[in-house]
């Protein structure tokens, strides 16, 4: 899943949102979804010890409208958690290798309010 990196931390995202004849620009807060609806996939890139710091970045992937529901969304994310290594960079990969901070890389999509 190789992307092109953002210019600004993916913390606090805005996305396009059209319903009807109404178009808004809206932040996305994913610590506001509440409930993890599917797991694409993930891998342990690297092990973890006790003492080690935990960072985390996320992005956004994917949105999707949910049949039938207008008050509940889908955003499908990718976190990517690091040992010792601040995310201000969003560290993934390192050439064609994972950086060497990297621990974690998960895939998966959640619901959240609209």
């Amino acid at each position: 899943m190789d992307e092109p990196r953002h210019s600004a931390p993916p913390k606090c995202s805005t996305y396009q949102r059209a319903w009807g004849s109404t178009s808004a620009r809206l932040p996305i807060h994913i610590a506001n979804a509440f409930y993890v609806a599917a797991i694409n996939g993930g891998r342990h890139v690297a092990p973890l010890f006790a003492g080690a710091t935990v960072f985390a970045w996320s992005e956004v992937l994917a949105r999707a409208e949910l049949p039938g529901r207008s008050d509940v969304g889908a955003l499908r994310l990718r976190t990517v958690a690091t040992k010792d290594r601040p995310c201000h960079d969003f560290p993934l990969k390192s050439g064609s290798e994972d950086d060497p901070a990297v621990v974690l890389e998960l895939d998966y999509w959640v619901l959240l309010p609209l």
